[in-house]
């Protein structure tokens, strides 16, 4: 368990099937009234040219199709929360974005919205979304088909990817309630459950899942609520505190480490930047001490982080 005492936070998942300017003051308006900690996103359809901003989530981590329309996949995190951008190199069948969220006693939980367009994608590929060294949560639109989760369904290929993923990691548990319903068809008014919300074990047994209102998707949205107690900004960023004859081995780690992530090849100005951050992350751990900001609470933004000379 994350946390023994009861403390709810809450997950919000859906398919947007578009979320463009016409769908986004109902979303907006939906937002305030669930109040969701992190929402996960997909099919948003959004390109490089539209940036829309949430006054309760300020922080938008999105990996939208370069090439061709649609797709999309988007975590929008709440603004008093303290995260990390998670690096995921998916094949080109998945599209996937994920945050690492800071809960207390330092505790860590990863979620990762998560899109298979046409149901193609191997088991290995879903075994590898969730090798997670923290307790995780992987949500969205799987499009994939099996009994395990919707009643006489016909197995497709990623419904037998997941359930064989499931079966082989004895960590992870599927939370999505059998027949859940998460997609209602547009002609027939058939539901099927394609919307699938996997947990680690640590997190699963106290997770509650329920579905929301109709929002203009063809895809309703999902409500996961966890029992875990969230750790907010304090009034202070972490700062480092640096030696200045640690600088040398600093920076040739920086160097190694955005080397073995092909760095000056990557193209996607996101996942530039999440490599980069992870790099300095990774080179500031190993080689300088953490310093002690104060640690009164607050709601607003961060301030930006800061070296401090030892």
């Amino acid at each position: 368990m994350i946390n023994p005492t009861t403390e709810n936070f809450k997950c919000l998942q859906w398919n947007a099937r578009g979320l463009t300017k016409s769908k986004l003051e109902e979303f907006r308006h939906y937002l305030s009234l669930v109040n969701p900690e992190v929402a996960l996103l997909s099919e948003t359809h959004w390109n490089s040219g539209f940036a829309p901003k949430f006054k309760s989530h300020v922080h938008i981590l999105r990996k939208d199709r370069p090439n061709r329309l649609g797709g999309g996949v988007a975590i929008l995190i709440s603004k008093s929360l303290q995260f990390s951008p998670i690096t995921h190199n998916p094949p080109d069948t998945i599209e996937a974005i994920g945050a690492s969220i800071l809960f207390k006693n330092n505790q860590h939980i990863d979620f990762t919205s998560i899109y298979i367009p046409r149901a193609n994608c191997e088991t290995e590929e879903i075994e590898a979304m969730l090798d997670r060294s923290n307790p995780y949560l992987l949500g969205g639109d799987f499009n994939g088909h099996h009994p395990l989760w919707e009643s006489n369904a016909t197995v497709n290929k990623a419904g037998k990817s997941v359930y064989e993923a499931l079966i082989n990691d004895q960590d992870a548990c599927l939370i999505t309630p059998p027949n859940l319903g998460t997609r209602l068809d547009p002609v027939s008014g058939k539901a099927s459950t394609i919307d699938l919300t996997i947990t680690a074990a640590s997190i699963a047994t106290s997770a509650k899942i329920t579905l929301g209102s109709y929002m203009g998707s063809d895809h309703l949205p999902i409500i996961i609520t966890l029992n875990a107690s969230v750790k907010h900004y304090t009034s202070r960023p972490i700062a480092w505190a640096i030696n200045e004859e640690k600088w040398p081995a600093w920076n040739k780690r920086l160097e190694e480490l955005l080397k073995s992530q092909n760095f000056s090849e990557i193209t996607d100005p996101a996942t530039a930047t999440t490599v980069f951050t992870d790099g300095l992350e990774a080179s500031n751990e190993q080689f300088f001490r953490r310093t002690s900001p104060s640690c009164r609470a607050t709601h607003k933004g961060p301030a930006r982080p800061w070296l401090d000379e030892e």
